[in-house]
């Protein structure tokens, strides 16, 4: 897998999320080349920064309770 910077990782996780395409979180964490716990600190970033992320045990993925805008991450 080609290496990914960490901006570029974020907005592939935002993605992935929005279409509701994640996977269990040890799939996600392949998808973005990084440790299942650099995954959950990057969904502890996106939460605290008003992102409502549910896990849906049915469809197994990740997805936003509410529309999310990315931008809020880096203002």
């Amino acid at each position: 897998m080609r290496y990914l910077n960490y901006f570029q990782r974020i907005n592939l996780l935002h993605k992935l999320i929005k279409r509701g395409n994640t996977g269990k979180a040890n799939e996600l964490s392949n998808k973005l080349n990084i440790s299942r716990r650099t995954l959950f600190l990057y969904l502890e970033t996106f939460r605290d920064h008003g992102a409502d992320i549910k896990y849906c045990r049915k469809t197994n993925t990740y997805y936003y309770e509410e529309e999310f805008l990315i931008e809020e991450i880096f203002s």
